[in-house]
């Protein structure tokens, strides 16, 4: 009896203290999250050519050019200047990072193809960032196809599930 008493005060405590703990951390103990399984440059560029389909429906001949830098930007997680530009300690995680990388394409390809695209800013002065037409077409768009490239990334192997607890 006293062992039965025993066993259950260990279960009680022990639950309790992990109760606690998911508390203290924020949400739950155990998490899946992705990890990169080549560095940060393959993985930009293999989110790159997973948009080759779609960049050749639009005509677009050319993946864009693109830079990393590896620093946190102050307000970006990338941008677009005829080119992709990717901060990635502005991305936390690689679902951030492949949503950033894929938003900025979309941005490389209405600059290929929509005429109105030289007046980005006036829109943005008009409308504001979040209104933006085109801003509102790549959010969409890397919403969109975030998940089928990820699970691209993770086929070729180059990012793995990884649980932290």
């Amino acid at each position: 009896m006293n062992a039965l008493l025993l066993g259950l005060g260990v279960f009680i405590f022990t639950t309790t203290a992990l109760f606690v703990l998911k508390n203290l951390i924020g949400g739950s103990i155990t998490t899946n999250a992705w990890k990169p399984n080549v560095p940060y440059t393959r993985l930009v560029s293999e989110s790159v050519k997973f948009t080759g389909s779609f960049l050749a429906d639009k005509n677009i001949k050319k993946y864009p050019p693109f830079k990393i830098y590896y620093y946190k930007h102050r307000k970006f997680a990338g941008v677009f200047n005829t080119e992709v530009v990717i901060y990635l300690k502005s991305n936390p995680d690689i679902p951030s990072l492949v949503n950033t990388v894929l938003h900025e394409v979309m941005h490389y390809a209405q600059s290929q193809t929509d005429k109105q695209y030289k007046h980005y800013h006036e829109f943005t002065d008009k409308y504001g960032y979040w209104k933006n037409p085109f801003e509102i077409q790549a959010r969409a768009w890397a919403a969109q196809n975030c998940d089928a490239c990820i699970r691209y990334l993770a086929e070729k192997q180059l990012i793995i599930k990884h649980v932290n607890l």
